[in-house]
């Protein structure tokens, strides 16, 4: 199986009290949300959103 390379490096990571609250109450981890984002695993995003989301992320310049 082919390993997916991260479309971008996180910057620094923090959740908000009310975030960590919401995730005390779920079986999974903050950290699976943090890697789709990470990996442009953004399917559920209105169509608008995603291409903004394209439009403003990094790119490589090699």
């Amino acid at each position: 199986m082919p390993t997916i390379q991260p479309r971008f490096p996180l910057g620094a990571t923090v959740i908000t009290p009310g975030a960590a609250a919401a995730f005390a109450d779920t079986n999974v981890h903050p950290a699976h949300y943090l890697q789709r984002h990470r990996h442009g695993d953004w399917a559920r995003c209105r169509q608008k959103t995603r291409h903004q989301m394209k439009k403003h992320s990094p790119r490589d310049t090699d």
